[in-house]
């Protein structure tokens, strides 16, 4: 059963000040922020993919993907119900070169997003644009 998210692309503009509020972090500068619904998950929930300079010192999970955190409602992100949440899945360049070579779950979910325009990027700097081009093209 095919589900795609209710909340893509319906949670824009929190979703661009959430990216605008992580630009200002400056010891682990963003490259890529993406927006998605990915298929087969949470209907309910948002979906942000994130890319930072030097994030996690350039390591893979266990499981070998990214991370993933999810976080619930608050007064900054309120979400469509109690149950909703919000996924932010956090790599370095590094690390998503990575999970592009392995094919890991979060990278195929991502890259499936892209393909079928359930994606939007919301934030792309030089180095982004050059991994956009290296793994998802």
């Amino acid at each position: 059963m095919e589900t795609l998210s209710c909340t893509y692309p319906g949670f824009l503009d929190i979703v661009t000040g959430l990216v605008e509020d992580h630009k200002e972090l400056l010891e682990e500068p963003i490259h890529l922020a993406i927006y998605y619904a990915p298929k087969e998950r949470g209907a309910n929930d948002v979906f942000l993919f994130e890319v930072l300079d030097d994030f996690e010192g350039n390591s893979i999970e266990e499981d070998g993907d990214m991370l993933e955190v999810t976080y619930g409602r608050t007064p900054d992100f309120p979400m469509l119900n109690q149950d909703s949440r919000l996924h932010i899945i956090l790599a370095s360049p590094t690390e998503l070169r990575k999970a592009y070579k392995n094919k890991t779950n979060l990278f195929n979910e991502l890259k499936l997003a892209l393909d079928s325009d359930k994606a939007k990027v919301i934030f792309s700097d030089q180095h982004g644009e050059k991994l956009k081009s290296e793994v998802f093209q």
